[in-house]
């Protein structure tokens, strides 16, 4: 440092030297002038004068020069100072930085030396918790992965089912079912159709089924039978399939096709999932040759299917069996074959009258309710309503949705056989039956005979003169049904609001008559199904009525000439009945 600090010194020094020079010589230059000040001749005085002023200026331009000079060295100095300064920086910081990192170093050491133990435990701690998150993620994967294949199992399944009951099962499709089988679409969407698997084109076959598709799902499932990887129950199952949506478009005559493709090239199969494709096949062609009125040929099929399948042990080639055979009777009851009809539910009973399945239970049960009925078209009313009564001794308590409507049913109808027996308070106590047991449930099955027992007690109420009794049992119809949506639940909101109407009219009560008229017109005055519109033309016909009774003619003509309005150009029988009684009306009202 002291060295450093004596070059400085001496540094200082030399850059002084030229200054000093300077002032010694305008000392000297001082004392020159003060001679020639002596010199009394003026003229050589001016030349001296004029000779000082050119020395002055001379000096003047180097004590410029010389002023750049030190200017130059002070800078010089200056950047060496700041260098000297910076190295001798520079240098203690180099200085300390290697002695805090020595510092630190030992402390390091010194730290892990102390902390090692603990240090190795937490990350093997954190090692294991992160392969224990990896092996739970890998787990949820393949558990969500597992839950939608089930889920979508599941919603095929809930379809397959209604393929494999025709005529039942009409209520729409769950959204949830539509989603799942919808992202299982968009998975082989993905794919190019040359890299599709049978169950790609399968799964597209039930998402366009699931949203009313009925061509996508034929074409979709065609294709899955045609794939070349596909089983012969793949096959067999996507021909099914094919034949039901081609049906379900009213295609009948192709589906009958298809349904005998699938027995005569799986029929002689032993395999149970073969047998069971070959039995629905058969089971769906008969039901498919019966609305085509091949009423022969279908009970043929139906025959089939019970010499085929009849002493199969397996419970879906069963359920085929007592389907088949509850087919065939109806069939036959449609041709007035009531005799076999009856024998063919008989033998259901016997068949399968003891079985603990759902599915055959209700078979059973439908088969007695259906004997009731036909019994009842042949005056057999009395044995028709110990077959109702034998439906609900059998499954009364039973909590199957199924089984349960067939309860229902049966109690309506025998209140409605007790009716015609002229049994008026026993039919009243079956309706009420039906009331009590199910008044309170939510399926739409069971709301429809709810609405059914109710309106059939109101007119008995009527046929026994007790019409404020039968008012309040219409009122109790629309009171719980007339925000229903369900066409039949309507139609049968409707028909209480005309027949109150009518009923109002009976008794006198006829301003209140036309308020319930006007109520349907209100109501239904838009509906396009025709027994609404049949029962908003009878209410405007009835109010004409009952304006006529009141003699308010023109208001009478004006109700009529809407009936003509809105109805003269329906072809339904029903209808145009109506527009020729308004016609019939408005003509007496205007002659007066």
């Amino acid at each position: 440092m002291k060295k450093f600090i004596a070059a400085i010194l001496c540094g200082l020094l030399f850059l002084a030297l030229p200054a000093l020079g300077n002032s010694r010589l305008a000392t000297e230059q001082t004392h020159t002038a003060k001679t020639a000040h002596e010199v009394p001749d003026l003229s050589v005085v001016l030349k001296l004068q004029e000779h000082d002023l050119e020395n002055f200026r001379k000096r003047l331009d180097s004590q410029d020069g010389r002023i750049a000079d030190i200017g130059l060295y002070l800078t010089c100095f200056g950047m060496l100072i700041a260098v000297l300064v910076v190295s001798f920086s520079l240098i203690g910081f180099v200085s300390v930085k290697n002695r805090a990192r020595d510092e630190a170093k030992t402390e390091s050491k010194k730290w892990f030396a102390d902390n090692e133990r603990r240090l190795t435990a937490q990350i093997d701690d954190l090692q294991e918790r992160v392969k224990k998150l990896g092996d739970d993620t890998e787990a949820n994967i393949k558990s969500k992965e597992k839950a939608f294949e089930a889920a979508l199992e599941e919603a095929r399944r809930q379809i397959q089912q209604r393929m494999s009951e025709p005529g039942k099962n009409t209520q729409p499709i769950l959204q949830e079912t539509i989603d799942e089988l919808t992202q299982a679409e968009q998975s082989a969407i993905k794919k190019p159709e040359a890299d599709y698997t049978y169950e790609d084109w399968n799964n597209r076959a039930f998402a366009a089924y699931s949203r009313d598709d009925k061509a996508g799902a034929m074409y979709f499932w065609m294709r899955a039978s045609h794939h070349p990887a596909a089983t012969a129950v793949e096959i067999a199952s996507g021909l099914f399939n094919s034949g039901f949506a081609l049906e379900q478009m009213e295609r009948n005559e192709e589906a009958v096709t298809i349904y005998e493709e699938v027995v005569q090239r799986f029929g002689s199969e032993s395999e149970v999932a073969l047998r069971e494709l070959v039995a629905k096949a058969l089971v769906n062609k008969g039901f498919t040759l019966a609305k085509l009125d091949r009423d022969e040929e279908a009970i043929a099929v139906y025959d089939e299917v019970v010499r085929r399948f009849g002493e199969a042990t397996e419970a879906a080639l069963r359920e085929k069996v007592v389907m088949a055979l509850v087919n065939k009777g109806f069939v036959l009851g449609k041709l007035d074959r009531s005799e076999e009809e009856i024998a063919c539910y008989d033998e259901v009973v016997r068949r399968f009258g003891e079985a603990t399945e759902t599915a055959l239970r209700e078979q059973v049960a439908m088969a007695l309710f259906n004997k009731g009925g036909t019994l009842g078209k042949l005056d057999r009313g009395v044995e028709g309503i110990a077959c109702y009564d034998e439906v609900v001794r059998r499954f009364g308590e039973a909590t199957e949705v199924g089984l349960r409507e067939q309860v229902a049913k049966a109690l309506v109808n025998k209140g409605f056989t007790l009716g015609k027996l002229g049994r008026d308070e026993e039919e009243i106590s079956a309706c009420d039956e039906v009331v009590r047991r199910f008044g309170e449930a939510t399926e739409t099955a069971l709301r429809e005979q709810v609405a059914m027992a109710l309106f059939n007690k109101s007119g008995t109420f009527g046929k026994l003169g007790r019409d404020e009794e039968g008012i309040s049992a219409y009122d109790e119809v629309v009171r719980r049904f007339g925000e229903a949506t369900e066409a039949a639940l309507r139609e049968l909101v409707a028909k209480a609001l005309v027949n109150k109407g009518f009923t109002l009219g009976n008794l006198g009560r006829d301003e209140e008559e036309i308020s319930a008229c006007d109520e349907v017109v209100r109501r239904f005055g838009e509906a396009t199904e025709a027994a609404l519109r049949e029962k908003v033309a009878m209410a405007l016909v009835n109010k004409g009525l009952t304006l006529r009774k009141l003699d308010r003619r023109e208001e009478g003509v004006a109700v009529c000439n809407e009936v003509v309005r809105r109805f003269g150009e329906a072809t339904e029988v029903a209808l145009h009945e109506q527009v020729e009684k308004a016609q019939q009306l408005a003509m007496i009202l205007s002659k007066g």
